[in-house]
C-alpha cells in the first residue's frame, strides 16, 4: 500500500518527511500511522496520528529532541507535550500553511503490548513491528468508575 492509497494530500509531506528521517537513525524500529488513517476514514480535514517506535534504551532521548524532530519535518508553527491528556510520549505540532495538525507518539517497543490499536505499519526495521504486534492485541483501557 502507497501513501497515496490512504492519506490525503495534505498530509503526504509529512509522512513521507517522517519516513526519510527515521529510515536514516538505528534507534527507530519502525513508524505506524494510527486514528482515522488506521480506519479508513481520512479526509481533508484530518489531523495525522503517528506513532515512531524506537528501541527502549533510546526513548528518553528521542522523547527530549522531539521538538527539534517536529521542527525538520516541515514549517513548523507550533508543538507542545500531551502532558495535559495524560500522554508525555506524545508530541502535538502544528505546521501551516496549510494548517496540518499532526501527533508524534514516540513508543518504545516494549510499550507496544499496551495500545488501544494496531496502526498501519508504514515502515519498519527487520520485521520489528509485526513482532512486536504479535505479542499482545490492542486494548482500549477502561476507566474505574
Amino acid at each position: 500500500m502507497t501513501i497515496a492509497d490512504w492519506a490525503p494530500r495534505h498530509v503526504r509531506p509529512y509522512v513521507e518527511a517522517v519516513i526519510a528521517a527515521i529510515q536514516a537513525d538505528p534507534r527507530v524500529v519502525g513508524l505506524t500511522a494510527g486514528g482515522s488513517a488506521a480506519t479508513g476514514t481520512m479526509d481533508e480535514f484530518s489531523d495525522l496520528d503517528l506513532v515512531v517506535v524506537c528501541r527502549d534504551e533510546h526513548q528518553p532521548e528521542l522523547l527530549r529532541d522531539a521538538p527539534a524532530f517536529a521542527a525538520g519535518l516541515g514549517p513548523l508553527l507550533a508543538c507542545f507535550t500531551g502532558e495535559h491528556v495524560g500522554e508525555p510520549r506524545l508530541l502535538i505540532a502544528l505546521y501551516g500553511p496549510p494548517p496540518v495538525h499532526v501527533d508524534l507518539k514516540f513508543v518504545a517497543d516494549g510499550q507496544l503490548d499496551q495500545r488501544v490499536e494496531d496502526g498501519l505499519i508504514l515502515w519498519q526495521r527487520d520485521g520489528a513491528l509485526d513482532a512486536a504486534l504479535r505479542r499482545a492485541a490492542p486494548t482500549w483501557s477502561q476507566p474505574d468508575p
